[in-house]
């Protein structure tokens, strides 16, 4: 294989010119046929010369491939989690209809429950925010639910 162009004249034939009395010499490169290579010698060839660039885009890649394998890992994991608390914190409630401005009649519940044939309760959820008598603590986004005593933040 040729790699260098002082190997490339080696293999070209001269050409002579004699033109105002000064000799022009050239090399013929109309004449040149450059060598066949099997296409996997050549490709093994490639990747032998350059093993180590290729060593470190497989390790590259492995660890990319590892990372990205973690953290759907992990997030999958965090999902099923935050799936369970949620679950857990809705108890037995099967079904909710939550308007966003506008209020239902509590007699809904009822003609709700009778019809699915299951136990339904008016509940009416107002947003607000719950702060602390000398006002340290304070939580953002607490849901006061009227229809049960419960006062709800969004914090755990």
């Amino acid at each position: 294989m040729v790699t260098h162009a002082h190997e490339l004249a080696e293999q070209l034939p001269l050409h002579y010119e004699l033109r105002d009395g000064v000799l022009k010499i050239a090399y013929d490169v109309t004449k040149y046929q450059p060598p066949q290579h099997e296409p996997l010698a050549f490709a093994a060839r490639g990747l032998w010369l350059h093993r180590r660039t290729n060593l470190a885009v497989v390790l590259g890649v492995a660890v990319a491939a590892a990372v990205l394998t973690g953290a759907l890992a992990v997030g999958d994991s965090v999902r099923h989690s935050l799936h369970q608390m949620a679950v857990a914190r809705l108890g037995k409630i099967e079904l909710a209809l939550a308007p966003h401005e506008r209020l239902f009649r509590a007699q809904l519940a009822a003609d709700v429950g009778r019809e699915l044939k299951v136990t339904a309760a008016p509940v009416l959820m107002l947003p607000g925010t719950a702060a602390s008598g000398d006002g340290a603590q304070r939580a953002n986004r607490a849901g006061l639910r009227r229809g049960r005593t419960v006062l709800e933040t969004g914090r755990h």
